[in-house]
């Protein structure tokens, strides 16, 4: 099994959504009818993350869908705005409005898996995000603040904690509060509520539908978010990295600064499968060479030390994007799979 690449590990795909609120806090639905909207819609699990309290999810009585406990925990983080921890699959918020490192010591103490909601829209640096402890990631896009234009996409961020070594896996979410597009008047609430907001979600490879089985593959990264395209495989053979996937415009092999790969659809076409030297990128052979042309360019005199990533973002030319998780390439058997 490889951290952060799902696709070459065992298990069945499960779709759900990480980030979610009912009237317990600031949402518009109850822990039922939200339960029922996802049930409905297609989603395998749904966490339930009230703000800085865990929602009793006894209460969604629809079977066919995993509801999971969770909580939205606000911080005490001088250097930010606002700033809150994503903590999923906890029974109780311990302490909120305290340093963000000591909400992450209490979420990982029950087991939990903590991520940082909304890096962009909080002001969240990749510095101030490197000093903490124990994240297990970030939430890298949320569906309702980017659409509203409020600094909802934090892959930026995720990228130079990637650079300098951070491996944080990334999680996209619509962040639940109700069934309206943020910048149109609809239909009351309960008429065709997912039709109404743009979604994001995750979609994770495990051995089955519970608790301890979504939490233990989300754990070691083996997921990956989309707001609709899908990443049907991953595979690190022969010195390259392949890609399949669903029709899109461009396929990014995103790496450290100075190395990646885009490929691009020709004008009216769509890609549906990409491949990628791991010399171009952030391996430990590309990075050497990478070291080696700068300085004898006069840029620097020694070598930078940066993280062996790549990952691999989608866009459909339209609204459609998906983002795997990043892939150690230092620690990969690059031969055949």
């Amino acid at each position: 099994m490889v951290p952060g690449n799902p696709f070459a590990g065992s298990g069945q795909w499960y779709r759900g959504n990480v980030h979610s609120h009912t009237t317990n806090s600031d949402g518009q639905f109850s822990v039922a009818e939200l339960a029922a909207c996802y049930d409905r819609n297609g989603y395998d699990f749904l966490f339930v993350t009230d703000h800085n309290v865990v929602t009793d999810v006894s209460k969604s009585r629809s079977p066919g869908i995993l509801v999971m406990p969770g909580a939205e925990i606000r911080v005490d983080w001088e250097e930010t705005f606002p700033a809150e921890v994503l903590a999923l699959g906890i029974e109780r918020v311990k302490n909120h409005k305290v340093a963000p490192q000591r909400v992450i010591g209490d979420v990982l103490a029950q087991g939990g898996l903590p991520f940082l909601s909304h890096p962009s829209l909080s002001g969240a640096n990749a510095t101030a995000i490197s000093r903490l402890n124990g994240l297990v990631g970030i939430e890298i896009f949320n569906a309702p603040n980017y659409w509203t234009g409020r600094r909802g996409l934090s892959t930026a961020q995720w990228d130079e904690l990637l650079a300098n070594g951070h491996m944080l896996w990334g999680v996209a979410s619509d962040d639940r509060h109700s069934g309206r597009k943020p910048e149109l008047t609809f239909a009351p609430l309960g008429k065709q509520p997912f039709r109404d907001q743009y979604e994001a979600w995750v979609m994770v490879r495990a051995e089955s539908c519970t608790a301890p089985a979504i939490l233990a593959a989300m754990r070691r990264g083996q997921f990956y978010s989309t707001t609709g395209p899908r990443i049907k495989d991953i595979a690190v053979v022969d010195g390259e990295i392949q890609v399949e996937t669903s029709p899109v415009r461009w396929i990014w092999f995103a790496s450290v600064p100075y190395l990646g790969v885009r490929r691009v659809a020709a004008p009216g076409e769509k890609l549906a499968q990409a491949r990628a030297p791991l010399f171009g990128l952030a391996s430990p052979d590309g990075v050497s060479a990478m070291n080696r042309r700068f300085i004898q360019r006069g840029y620097f005199k020694k070598e930078k030390t940066v993280g062996h990533y790549v990952r691999v973002e989608l866009w459909d030319g339209e609204d459609g994007y998906a983002w795997s998780n990043p892939i150690d390439l230092s620690r990969l058997n690059q031969g055949p799979r």
